[in-house]
């Protein structure tokens, strides 16, 4: 959850300084208007058909909360609104994102609701049927953890993997404030892999409420938002057979309660952002950090200090090979004050070094939106696409996009898998496409849509890059793809 600092004073202030001002073009697509939800917290998601899936926390005819999707153009529709089952057994107050699954459809978690009232994970189709896959319950009756905050993450094995941030009955587990990772299957069978605070004093971490990230061999990455050596949140590992490793404790002075996970970097570092904490002197906790830290665990941070925002949430890599990000305050927006509390986008590179490229607030009563609290997303189109928790013509969010030139690409789903096995890929303006390789092996391919291209992992593909090329010049995937 999205920890405030501790005065606004400070916000003012650095709300009027204009040297960091960007000058680019922010486009809202859409705005939220309580009917169709109110404040999202998550990142969007892409679909097969090339729009954008998300949730909002609040809103929809209950105010339970919604699944959205909205056109590159701006339409936005309303496919589900929670709590429309009687006790909200279909859950409510999703604050996750969604994960697009192989068979088309979406797949998240509610942080409440369900049948015994702590939470659901759940599938949804892009017209907007859902069905509940489970309900968590509380640890004295199931011991598997409830209210799950992050969404889902598909796994290279075709299976989600998820968090609960609390309970789940680790051997020192005092306060709830425990959680933990379980494996669910499409048809909803779920599995428990890790309980949090199963060593002496929470030292392997608590709370995990990000997303999760898996590397080529497995191996799943994420924070904690409690527990460690210090108390303040980790970055931690855990193995395919369950085994937890932590590859960092933060202290205050590197962040304070991680609420954003990892994404991977050059060099297979892992890069992340902490909302608070850090060494900068304007903020009297700190504004926030961003980091990065090797798989052996080796440490770096760089500050938020201002005027290049303040509290950032989480990071996307993007195809120019630098990360992106918002932060919830801070920037240069012509109408920011106490009530406004601004936002920005920024740019982080690898080395470390954060510039601001968007301040939120610069129309008239926010209109263009403030206070983005969820990571980007960059479309197959090359731009970025996000949220705002509030702003926009009914202050209650907005959906943007911003264009900086980036270089369209393809991604595929799953992100790995077995020769001759089935692969969608996705893209823009595919229609046309002359062909198709797995690291410079070619595939038959055959094209459904101007967003997508069916494909098989042709025999003698090894990993690599997926390449189509297309009447527009050749598309490449950012994710490189795994043959098993």
């Amino acid at each position: 959850m999205k920890r405030l600092p501790n005065t606004f004073a400070a916000i003012i202030l650095f709300c009027t300084i204009s040297a960091f001002a960007s000058t680019q073009t922010l486009t809202t697509l859409a705005n939220f208007n309580g009917t169709n939800g109110s404040g999202s917290y998550s990142a969007l998601t892409q679909g097969f058909d090339g729009n954008f899936y998300g949730t909002t926390e609040r809103g929809g005819t209950s105010n339970g909360g919604t699944v959205f999707n909205v056109t590159p153009s701006g339409t936005l529709t309303t496919i589900y609104e929670f709590c429309s089952e009687a006790n909200c057994s279909d859950g409510e107050y999703p604050r996750g994102g969604l994960a697009v699954g192989s068979d088309r459809n979406f797949y998240g978690t509610t942080q409440a609701g369900g049948a015994k009232r702590v939470g659901s994970a759940f599938k949804v189709t892009p017209l907007g049927n859902l069905t509940t896959l489970h309900s968590f319950c509380l640890r004295e009756y199931c011991g598997e953890g409830d209210s799950p905050i992050a969404g889902l993450l598909l796994g290279r094995d075709g299976n989600f993997y998820g968090t609960t941030a609390y309970d789940g009955t680790g051997a020192y587990c005092e306060y709830g404030t425990c959680g933990t990772l379980f494996k669910i299957t499409a048809s909803g069978t779920l599995t428990g892999v890790y309980k949090f605070c199963s060593q002496l004093h929470c030292s392997d971490g608590g709370s995990p409420e990000a997303t999760l990230l898996q590397d080529g061999d497995g191996s799943l990455y994420g924070t904690t938002a409690q527990g460690g050596a210090n108390g303040l949140g980790t970055v931690f590992k855990i193995a395919h057979d369950g085994t937890l490793a932590t590859l960092h404790s933060f202290d205050g002075l590197d962040g304070v309660f991680p609420s954003a996970g990892v994404v991977p970097g050059p060099g297979g570092s892992l890069y992340g952002t902490m909302g608070t904490g850090g060494t900068s002197d304007f903020c009297l906790e700190g504004c926030g950090t961003a980091y990065r830290i090797t798989r052996q665990g080796v440490f770096a941070t760089e500050n938020f200090a201002g005027t290049n925002g303040v509290s950032p949430s989480g990071l996307i890599r993007a195809t120019d090979g630098n990360f992106y990000g918002t932060t919830y305050y801070g920037g240069s927006g012509t109408q920011c004050d106490a009530e406004y509390n601004c936002g920005t986008i920024f740019r982080l590179t690898p080395q470390g070094q954060i510039t601001t490229i968007y301040s939120f607030c610069v129309e008239a009563g926010c209109t263009d939106g403030f206070s983005p609290d969820a990571a980007l997303v960059e479309g197959t189109d090359g731009n970025l696409y996000g949220t705002t928790s509030a702003g926009g013509t009914n202050n209650l969010g907005t959906v943007f996009v911003l264009n900086l030139g980036l270089a369209p690409f393809v991604e595929t789903i799953p992100t790995s898998g077995n020769v001759h096995a089935s692969v969608a890929i996705l893209g823009t303006n595919l229609t046309g496409a002359s062909s198709v390789s797995f690291n410079g092996t070619p595939a038959s391919f055959t094209v459904v849509s101007s967003s997508e291209i069916t494909t098989m992992v042709p025999t003698g593909a090894t990993t690599g890059t997926v390449q189509v090329t297309t009447p527009g010049g050749a598309l490449l995937s950012i994710v490189v793809f795994g043959v098993r």
